[in-house]
């Protein structure tokens, strides 16, 4: 009895260090156009407002997921902004997926729309990212789609099976977290700080959201 105690103990605990541990952050924004505009980092609940950014923190300080929302309910997905964001996390590689609901990976094809991106690292260092676009959705749903579109889909996906080669030089998803890979902003070599990604900013580096508050993680401290 005791040893099936410790046995529910165990996986007690276990389950709750895994999901007990996350932390949720609320982020303001604005649209313009087709832009998501920050306007503040981790405000209180109470005061988020019609739309917001939910950032879930995992407990090794690595964002896992962004939601954004508009008046109580996902922004709708475009080729430009996917209301869910989730990020995976393996050795040497953080993967990057894009969702149009909790249940659907954006199928933004026509608009080179990768439904997930995968970061390869070495020392820290973003050495090479691919594309993944989700040919699956438009070959398997209800799409109408002619024999000719038909077939160029399926000869793209086994011609791409490994990936589209990016030239990504930082984290695309991590534009909108604070917390990003436990504070840090993982970069390429020919990363630019003035070209990190921030709608509507006369100069990034110095705007609140910018790279100045992460370190990068292939400067040496």
């Amino acid at each position: 009895m005791k040893k099936l105690f410790l046995i529910h103990f165990a996986a007690y605990f276990l389950i709750t260090n895994l999901y007990g541990q996350q932390i949720k952050y609320y982020h303001k924004f604005r649209t313009s156009d087709s832009h998501i505009i920050l306007l503040n980092w981790c405000i209180e609940p109470n005061e988020k407002g019609e739309k917001y950014i939910i950032e879930t923190v995992d407990d090794s300080s690595r964002v896992i997921e962004l939601r954004f929302i508009n008046n109580g309910s996902l922004i709708e997905c475009d080729c430009y902004n996917n209301p869910i964001i989730k990020f995976k996390y393996e050795p040497n590689k953080i993967i990057q997926f894009n969702y149009c609901n909790d249940s659907t990976l954006s199928a933004g094809i026509e608009c080179g729309a990768p439904a997930k991106i995968e970061y390869k690292l070495k020392d820290n260092l973003i050495i090479d990212c691919r594309e993944f676009p989700d040919y699956d959705t438009y070959l398997n749903g209800n799409f109408e789609l002619d024999d000719e579109f038909r077939k160029q889909l399926e000869n793209e996906k086994e011609l791409n099976k490994d990936g589209i080669k990016s030239n990504y030089t930082y984290i695309e998803g991590y534009v909108f977290s604070r917390s990003k890979y436990k504070g840090f902003l993982p970069v390429s070599s020919q990363f630019e700080a003035g070209d990190f990604y921030l709608p509507y900013s006369d100069n990034a580096l110095d705007s609140e959201f910018s790279i100045k508050f992460s370190k990068l993680l292939h400067q040496k401290n």
